[in-house]
């Protein structure tokens, strides 16, 4: 894997993903509106996205709280 690419991954894995927390619910973030649930979705899916990329290749990342 590229230096560079490793690099954009752990940083994108390393943010706070909005359903990293214990009881999270989607509506109590965007109160029934549909846009701001769907945006928040599509960021905590990169997130996550980056970090199973990094878990299948057994590289280390830390989940800033």
């Amino acid at each position: 894997m590229k230096e560079e690419l490793k690099t954009k991954l752990i940083a994108t894995a390393e943010r706070k993903a909005n359903c990293d927390e214990k009881d999270f619910c989607v509506y109590d973030y965007c109160d029934g509106n549909v846009d701001d649930a769907y945006y928040m979705g599509c960021e905590d899916a990169d997130i996550l996205f980056a970090r199973e990329i990094l878990d299948s290749f057994g590289i280390k990342y830390k989940i800033k709280c």
